[in-house]
């Protein structure tokens, strides 16, 4: 083999490794992001901080609309800021959400 056919084949296996690592990533962000949404549809009005008597709606449409403009990790973020680690659930209610 020549020089400029190792380099090539380098070059592929170093693509491959990046392709794979972004593939990873993503699945993580958007398992990440089905979390958010389930956390935000089990919980109850009075359990976010700051909120007025619609806001889980607006955290629904918000990371549910957030899916469909494809940036569904940013708004999973942001409620994970915003919301579950101000108020975080009580552990009988994580057992009752992982059930």
């Amino acid at each position: 083999m020549e020089i400029a056919d190792l380099m090539g084949l380098g070059l592929g296996a170093f693509a491959f490794v990046c392709w794979a690592l972004f593939i990873l990533v993503m699945l993580a962000l958007f398992v990440f992001w089905i979390i958010t949404v389930v956390d935000c549809a089990k919980r109850k009005n009075e359990e976010f901080p700051e909120g007025g008597d619609n806001i889980k709606t607006i955290w629904l449409v918000v990371l549910l609309v957030s899916w469909v403009v494809s940036l569904n990790w940013v708004a999973a973020i942001i409620y994970y800021v915003m919301v579950m680690r101000k108020k975080p659930l009580s552990k009988k209610e994580q057992k009752e959400i992982a059930s």
